[in-house]
């Protein structure tokens, strides 16, 4: 079994700059949309923090919901205007 995904993990697989806001932004409606189809909130999971020390609870998200995760994060970058690292 493949190891569960966070939003934060989807945004650097795509290579977004993002600060908090976009990340927060981002989780939001991911997390909006697994209510929606679920009828529940998303596991979570206590995960070493992105920057910085210590540790943070994450929402997680099965390997399989990657595409729908990439797909929230994409058209968040094209509503926000921004350009993907191209390297």
């Amino acid at each position: 079994m493949s190891e569960w995904v966070t939003v934060s993990d989807r945004i650097r697989a795509l290579g977004v700059p993002a600060g908090r806001k976009f990340s927060w932004e981002a989780g939001s409606a991911v997390r909006n949309l697994w209510a929606s189809e679920t009828g529940s909130l998303p596991p979570k999971s206590l995960r070493k923090k992105t920057q910085g020390g210590g540790t943070h609870c994450f929402a997680i998200y099965p390997p399989e919901w990657s595409s729908a995760i990439d797909e929230v994060i994409l058209r968040k970058v094209a509503l926000d205007g921004r350009q993907l690292r191209l390297f």
